[in-house]
């Protein structure tokens, strides 16, 4: 057993909506046929990693990631979990990205943690969105430490998973780095010597090492 919490978080493959940059939020996309081969490559580079257990977000595309990864881990089952949906966008799922610059402080969020939660219309609040994601992050480090596991989910909750792990102050201009598609990231949950509390540590981010030999089509939509 080890003495921390290891957390590999996966993004989904990428699908239609990402290839035509749409806003998918929580809106059902399955994976485009590149989406379909960036998850084979993905199980195939961590089919000799052993995990604990597999989450994944219960939207399609994230299940269709998760279930190659699942095929090469003997006995695991792949466990649907809710707190790992995508950002829930309102009525901007499903628009053009360009549909975002109606929304210039939505737009900002994407890329730097805002000073203050910024509603979206219809939809969740980045302060509601980073509430979610800290309590998985919570649940994990209670219930799984001294194991690994495995948490294929979404950009956005990528976005907050770097947040909760490396705690920047709001208005920081280099916070809320994007990841690719069918990437992989690595965070540990430690206990401290002295304070005997859990703090996070990350010690990989976006690895798409095993997507070389596919074509690099880069989304930078959720």
């Amino acid at each position: 057993m080890m003495n921390y919490l290891e957390l590999y978080a996966v993004r989904h493959g990428e699908t239609a909506a990402n290839a035509a940059h749409l806003l998918q939020g929580q809106t059902e996309s399955p994976l485009s046929e590149l989406g379909r081969q960036q998850a084979e490559a993905l199980a195939t580079r961590l089919e000799n990693t052993e995990f604990q257990a597999l989450f994944s977000s219960d939207l399609s595309r994230a299940v269709q990631t998760a279930v190659p990864i699942a095929m090469r881990q003997p006995g695991l089952e792949i466990e649907r979990e809710p707190l790992l949906r995508e950002w829930n966008l309102g009525k901007l799922e499903g628009c053009p990205q360009s549909e975002l610059m109606k929304y210039p402080e939505l737009l900002k969020s994407l890329l730097h943690l805002p000073e203050k939660s910024v509603e979206v219309p219809g939809g969740e609040s980045t302060g509601e969105l980073q509430a979610r994601v800290d309590r998985f992050m919570n649940r994990m480090s209670n219930e799984f430490f001294g194991e690994r596991i495995l948490a294929v989910t979404h950009g956005g909750v990528l976005q907050c998973m770097f947040q909760h792990v490396m705690q920047c102050a709001a208005g920081n201009m280099a916070i809320r780095p994007l990841s690719d598609n069918a990437s992989f990231s690595i965070f540990r949950c430690f206990l401290h010597p002295a304070t005997k509390q859990k703090v996070w540590r990350m010690y990989v981010w976006n690895d798409i090492s095993h997507l070389s030999h596919l074509p690099v089509n880069p989304t930078f939509t959720l």
